[in-house]
């Protein structure tokens, strides 16, 4: 549970008359009976704890600080037997310091945690550690292994700072030994196809991506050989004794067999029964498959248009099979010829023609006749009109068509009533200081009797969200966007405007507070961030030091909060947390290829990226290639990588000289220094 601010005051206000708080006088708090790491911590986050002239004030910062960091359940301050000193008394919930896993594979640390639904903040809670430890359970029996265990222990590192540790067993892998199928009504195709599912799969480990996979397969065999109409079941699954084997059988219902063929279309039929009708894995429920595939092959042609597409059916038996024929009459194919605007409107019949096109699909604007693709375009010339301020506006016919003669041409006639544009009648300004209201005024850019579009609308309302957030009125908000931000009147011509806003402080950064980082120094940090204290605060100088603070590799996440958030106080602490990257690296790999008719490849690379915690960084590579065909050779290939970081800085009482550096700047290894040069200059990055 979180201290709210409020409650700190209160608690403080009711301890003023037992101490006998005084303006003159000052305090100073006791960590005596926190253990030493605990103490150091406090210290760091909040150093002036250890002053011995606090004031009130002082003592609700201090306060709050702590809270805000260390998620503390309970903390107050209470009187020591005498003087001023007070004692700070508390308890703390334990953080998380380290999540490892032993034997995870098949997907990383960060997927696992996802998978099982845990993170730093829920992680101790023994409910969700044994619902996690259940999910990556079942997650591995899903993979096949039926055996697989998880557990979890936890051990501590500090007084508050616990390690969880994972351990995956997964044991023996439950392998597919048989495929069977019966029912089929044909042995021989029978046969045929559990030989081919035999070799695809047989001795693959059971789990349901495989059972899926041979579903999808067996569908594919049974369309092939005209089964249809055949449904493929749900296998039975028959473990062996030790559940390490296991066969699969699939019971078919016996069903017609059929041949399906289009014929007499002007396109290639192998192309229309494969990419259209999808003869090689399609199933129907129903023996009356005709009028679903004549209805595919209507809406394609259709889609090519050709909108006077008919496909008679018609079948015969001949021995054990139904031969299905999709007779194509294609028609003629059909273009957009006369195409017309009409009825009361301010612009001219072209722009609204273009405009039109502008809002259609792709083939219509290539003037092919789709009926449905037009009636849309249709409608988007009218959503367009009622975005432009015509609220009014309306389409009172939409005419689409062929000409009875020639039913190549296509004929499309629509007749729109445009309506008045709708007017601003009032403007109102709602929360906004006195300071504010000329500049904002001019950034709306809007007046009395103006037309106004909703794109225009949208435009002003990202200015005004724009003007706050640059001049750090970083908690902004538009209190009435989605209610009466707009109201309309006199039969939708006229509208009121209503800018209910809530300002909030403009933001100036007070100090800064580093939380998280156990290894990388502050000052890496700080000079990383696009503001410093004094500097007013907005989104964009926030959102620029979470990606320099991102691009340094160090941190796998990054966070940027006010101590004082959603309060009126306007000079505040900043709070940069960090969750720090592994620094160290490790790859292996092998390979072999058919290069000079057999080649081994593998490599094997060290890398750590955070010296000293001041981001420097050396890597190490080594690549092996090795014929063992003709050549007989061992290629070798070394490489050592060499990265760090000059903190350019002028010197104190001088401006420099020339424009600002870059907050950092890395170099690949200088092979152009010497020795003792490259020895100097690490020992000034190491030692500032």
């Amino acid at each position: 549970m979180r201290i709210s601010s409020l409650a700190i005051l209160l608690f403080l206000t009711t301890l003023l008359p037992s101490l006998s708080f005084a303006a003159e006088k000052k305090y100073s708090i006791s960590l005596k009976d926190w253990p030493q790491d605990m103490a150091a911590k406090i210290i760091k986050l909040a150093p002036e704890i250890t002053g011995n002239d606090l004031s009130v004030e002082n003592l609700n910062t201090i306060i709050k600080k702590l809270d805000m960091n260390l998620h503390f359940t309970s903390l107050r301050l209470v009187k020591n037997n005498s003087g001023n000193d007070l004692l700070l008394v508390g308890e703390i919930s334990p953080e998380v310091k380290k999540i490892t896993f032993d034997g995870l594979s098949t997907i990383t640390d960060s997927e696992a945690l996802v998978l099982m639904g845990l993170n730093v903040t829920n992680i101790l809670d023994e409910e969700n550690l044994r619902a996690g430890v259940e999910k990556l359970g079942q997650y591995f029996h899903d993979l096949g292994y039926r055996f697989a265990e998880v557990s979890y222990a936890i051990t501590s590192d500090s007084s508050i700072a616990k390690n969880i540790n994972f351990r995956i067993n997964k044991k023996e892998k439950t392998k597919l030994v048989d495929i069977q199928i019966e029912n089929l009504g044909q042995p021989q195709i029978q046969k045929t196809i559990a030989k081919n599912l035999q070799k695809k799969y047989r001795l693959a480990t059971l789990n349901q991506d495989t059972l899926n996979k041979i579903s999808a397969k067996l569908r594919g065999l049974l369309s092939t050989n005209g089964y249809y109409t055949t449904q493929v079941p749900s296998p039975q699954i028959i473990f062996s004794a030790d559940e390490l084997t296991v066969r699969v059988v699939y019971s078919l219902k016996p069903t017609q067999r059929y041949h399906i063929e289009v014929i007499n279309s002007l396109r290639d039929h192998i192309s229309l029964e494969d990419d259209v009708l999808k003869l090689s894995t399609y199933y129907s429920k129903d023996q009356n498959m005709a009028s679903d595939l004549a209805e595919k092959l209507k809406a394609y042609y259709v889609a090519e248009g050709y909108p006077h597409i008919n496909v008679p059916t018609f079948e015969n038996k001949k021995d054990d099979r139904i031969f299905l024929y999709l007779n194509v009459e294609e028609g003629p194919y059909t273009e957009i010829s006369d195409f017309h605007i009409t009825g009361q409107y301010s612009r001219e019949e072209n722009f609204y023609k273009k405009k039109f096109f502008e809002l259609a699909s792709a083939k219509v604007q290539e003037k092919v006749y789709l009926k449905e693709d037009i009636e849309l375009a249709a409608k988007n010339l009218l959503i367009f009109l009622q975005n432009e301020g015509f609220v009014n506006a309306k389409l009172t016919r939409v005419f689409i068509s062929t000409e009875r003669e020639n039913p190549s041409n296509g004929i499309v006639l629509i007749q729109l009533e445009e309506g008045r544009q709708v007017r601003i009648s009032s403007i109102l300004y709602e929360g906004i200081s006195e300071s504010n209201l000329a500049p904002l005024k001019q950034v709306a850019n809007l007046e009395i009797n103006q037309s106004l579009s909703l794109f225009q609308l949208e435009l002003t309302l990202l200015n005004i969200k724009n003007f706050y957030e640059k001049s750090g009125y970083i908690e902004y908000k538009l209190l009435n966007e989605n209610s009466d931000l707009v109201t309309y009147f006199d039969n939708n011509e006229k509208m009121d405007l209503k800018f209910n806003i809530q300002e909030g402080p403009k933001v100036e950064v007070q100090s800064i507070i580093i939380d998280g980082n156990t290894r990388t120094k502050d000052k890496l940090i700080l000079i990383e961030l696009d503001f410093k204290v004094g500097d007013i605060l907005n989104p964009a100088k926030i959102e620029e030091s979470i990606s320099r603070l991102q691009r340094t590799g160090h941190f796998n996440s990054v966070e940027i909060t006010t101590l004082e958030k959603d309060t009126s106080v306007s000079q505040r602490s900043v709070i940069v947390k960090v969750v720090e990257r592994d620094p160290g690296i490790r790859v292996l790999g092998v390979g072999l290829t058919d290069e000079n008719k057999g080649t081994l490849h593998g490599y094997a690379g060290v890398a750590y990226r955070n010296f000293e915690g001041w981001g420097i960084g050396a890597s190490f590579r080594s690549e092996l290639n090795y014929n063992f065909a003709d050549i007989k050779y061992l290629e070798q290939k070394h490489t050592f990588g060499f990265v760090f970081r000059i903190y350019l800085i002028p010197a104190q009482g001088l401006e420099p000289a020339l424009p600002e550096p870059t907050p950092f700047q890395t170099f690949e290894l200088i092979k152009s220094l010497r020795p003792i040069q490259r020895s100097f200059l690490l020992s000034r990055i190491l030692h500032p």
